[in-house]
C-alpha cells in the first residue's frame, strides 16, 4: 500500500470523516498511532538525555570544587609555610640588629669619662 503524501497544511483525506474515530482510514489510523508512538518514545529520549545531561553536570561540578578546594588548600599551606619561613628569617635578622644597636649604645655609656673631660677641657679653654 502506498504511503500518504505529507504537507504542511494537508487537505483532510476524504476517508476521514469529521472527527475521525473507528470510522477513520486504517491506514491513516495506524500511521498517526505510530507516530504518537515515536513521538512519545522521542519524549523519553529527550527527558532520559536531560537527565543525564543534568547527573553529569553536577558531578562535574562536584568534581571540580573537589579539586578547587583542594588545590586552595595546597596554595594556603605553601603560603603559610612561606610565611613562617620569611618570619623567622626577618625575625632573627631583626634581632641581630637591635642587639647590634644595644652594643653600640653600651659602648658609648662606657667613654662617658673620656667625654666628660673633654668637655670639661674645652670649658675651661673658653674661660
Amino acid at each position: 500500500m502506498a504511503r500518504p503524501a505529507f504537507s504542511r497544511n494537508p487537505a483532510p483525506p476524504e476517508s476521514l470523516p469529521e472527527g475521525g474515530g473507528e470510522r477513520a482510514d486504517p491506514v491513516i489510523r495506524d500511521t498517526l498511532a505510530h507516530l504518537l508512538e515515536v513521538e512519545a518514545s522521542a519524549r523519553t529520549l529527550a527527558d532520559e538525555a536531560q537527565a543525564e545531561a543534568d547527573r553529569l553536570v553536577s558531578e562535574g561540578e562536584k568534581r571540580n570544587r573537589a579539586r578547587y578546594e583542594e588545590r586552595c588548600a595546597a596554595c594556603a599551606a605553601e603560603l603559610e609555610d612561606a610565611y613562617r619561613r620569611d618570619f623567622a628569617l626577618i625575625s632573627g635578622e631583626y634581632q641581630k640588629q637591635i642587639d647590634a644597636y644595644r652594643a653600640g649604645l653600651d659602648d658609648l655609656h662606657g667613654d662617658a669619662d673620656a667625654f666628660n673631660r673633654a668637655v670639661e677641657r674645652f670649658l675651661a679653654a673658653e674661660n
